[in-house]
């Protein structure tokens, strides 16, 4: 079975934004990666996107699969610290992210388990 996207969405905690990436299967190969701006280059297209934010954080999985219901919106906007997250990609089993924050852009990720996910906490300036 094909591992693929299921959900994703943002979340707040205290002293942190928290975005995910909820999988029908075990997280395959990912990086998370700073980025000095906000724009992001769309897989396959090409085009340039600008999101909200002071920075930026590209998010991506290698390979996932198409996602399977299209159930989330593919610009998620208006938390405090994660000012914008967007979809930038979904081509040739990667799908990509980018995240538009604030403040210094200090963040971690990680894998979690039941149900499988990935993980991008971005710390709240």
């Amino acid at each position: 079975m094909p591992v693929t996207p299921l959900d994703v969405r943002l979340g707040g905690q205290a002293g942190y934004d928290r975005f995910v990436i909820e999988l029908n299967a075990t997280v395959p190969a990912w990086q998370v990666s700073p980025q000095a701006s906000t724009t992001f280059t769309e897989d396959a297209s090409g085009r340039q996107v600008t999101l909200a934010g002071a920075r930026g954080i590209l998010v991506r999985l290698h390979g996932a699969g198409p996602q399977s219901n299209g159930r989330w919106l593919k610009d998620i906007t208006s938390n405090a610290t994660i000012r914008e997250a967007r979809e930038i990609g979904n081509f040739e089993a990667v799908f990509t992210w980018g995240l538009g924050v604030e403040g210094t852009g200090c963040f971690r990720a990680f894998t979690m388990t039941g149900p499988d996910r990935l993980v991008v906490d971005v710390q709240s300036p």
